[in-house]
């Protein structure tokens, strides 16, 4: 039985940014995969349905994926594990990346050049300490538009019963023609300092 974990939709998108961020990438937020198509390929390929648990701290054993699959999913019993985040970039990091991609493009220079690839990476891992940089947050107005558009959490909730607090099922609806025009760059999306 495939075992699928699935994140509420603007969280998905948070996340989905900042790890294509990483890689130069502007990731708008209504270029993302069709979470409907991509389950019903694994029901296809494996012949039944999978089990679906929403990844949300609040509903994981421990607050961690990986206790709550060995936990929850495979009934072992395991010792509480120290947890390992995956570290988060800030709003300004995120823009330097994708600025320096941009401009690196337009040379034809190799993203993947040694010193340029160095570089990026303290970009990533800079650590901020003295709390100058904004945390990595999408705007309010493209966190609900994501959510109201979110059609696919509404077929996961009549399919398989996984719901997701953050969204007011009643009133998700299509994305509208266009729409997704309204955050075609980075500063649409997030706010940087």
């Amino acid at each position: 039985t495939p075992v699928v974990y699935i994140r509420e939709p603007a969280s998905l998108y948070k996340s989905r940014l900042q790890q294509e961020a990483k890689l130069g990438v502007f990731l708008r937020p209504f270029e993302h995969y069709s979470l409907r198509a991509t389950i019903e390929q694994v029901e296809n390929c494996f012949d039944n349905k999978p089990m679906i648990r929403a990844f949300a701290t609040e509903k994981l054993i421990g607050g961690d994926v990986l206790q709550d699959f060995f936990g929850e999913v495979l009934d072992l019993k395991v010792e509480p594990m120290p947890l390992r985040r995956n570290k988060s970039i800030s709003a300004e990091a995120v823009c330097a990346l994708i600025s320096i991609a941009a401009a690196v493009q337009q040379t034809g220079c190799d993203l993947r050049d040694h010193e340029l690839w160095q570089l990026m990476h303290k970009i990533r891992m800079y650590k901020d300490d003295d709390g100058l940089l904004s945390k990595h947050d999408i705007k309010p107005s493209v966190e609900a538009k994501i959510r109201d558009t979110a059609v696919d959490y509404v077929w996961l909730r009549d399919r398989y019963g996984v719901e997701f607090g953050e969204l007011d099922y009643e009133s998700i609806s299509e994305l509208k023609e266009g729409e997704e025009n309204a955050f075609a760059q980075l500063s649409d999306v997030v706010d940087v300092n």
